[in-house]
């Protein structure tokens, strides 16, 4: 009886919140290997190609300001390539990490939000399968901001049912606006051990 009125109180506590970024954290980052691929066919250093990208259509790819195909159109003016070759690459370089396969049963016991830098046409086709378990996604290029912004941390404030969130992103850089709105931070590693402490957190729930 004491173990099912435990229970019974455990169910009606509010559901923790867990905001995971999307690239380094369930799917593989573009970088470094997209670039250099990029840079092996088109004979540019790779420092080269990255920084011109960062320097001239980073921002206007990732907030939405210009469509993909102006993307796979300066690939082509800029490095000479070919339109179905670069979206090969790319579709090459971005697979599930092993984090996707935890979020059905994470999702029993806290609600998934995503956050993340990134194009939709890009990451929707990974994420559809498990979108059933996910309750919103706030990604920049629909956002029209990218993090580390505080509009972009604010949109995704509004989707929270509580203040009981927990962040997960592989950028540092990207912390100071979640602590800011008073959310828990980890940093995700690239070996994947942030995966056992994000259990840990909610089975303390």
């Amino acid at each position: 009886m004491k173990e099912r009125m435990k229970e019974m109180r455990v169910s009606m506590l509010p559901k923790p919140q867990l905001i995971l970024d999307i690239g380094g954290v369930l799917i593989t980052n573009l970088s470094p290997m997209f670039w250099q691929q990029i840079a092996a066919i088109s004979g540019v250093s790779a420092h080269t190609v990255t920084e011109r990208f960062k320097l001239e259509i980073k921002q206007a790819l990732w907030t939405g300001v210009i469509r993909v195909d102006d993307f796979w159109d300066w690939l082509h003016t800029e490095f000479s390539i070919d339109h179905i070759a670069a979206q090969q690459l790319l579709r090459t370089n971005l697979s599930p990490l092993p984090a996707m396969r935890h979020l059905e049963a994470w999702s029993l016991t806290a609600d998934i939000h995503l956050l993340s830098n990134h194009r939709i046409e890009w990451v929707m086709p990974l994420i559809e399968p498990v979108s059933s378990f996910i309750s919103s996604i706030t990604i920049s290029s629909q956002s029209g901001t990218t993090k580390p912004n505080l509009a972009i941390f604010q949109e995704v404030q509004a989707h929270l049912q509580n203040n009981n969130v927990l962040f997960v992103d592989d950028q540092e850089k990207n912390m100071n606006q979640a602590t800011a709105l008073g959310w828990r931070t980890l940093l995700a590693d690239s070996q994947g051990a942030w995966i056992a402490q994000v259990e840990d957190y909610l089975a303390c729930r």
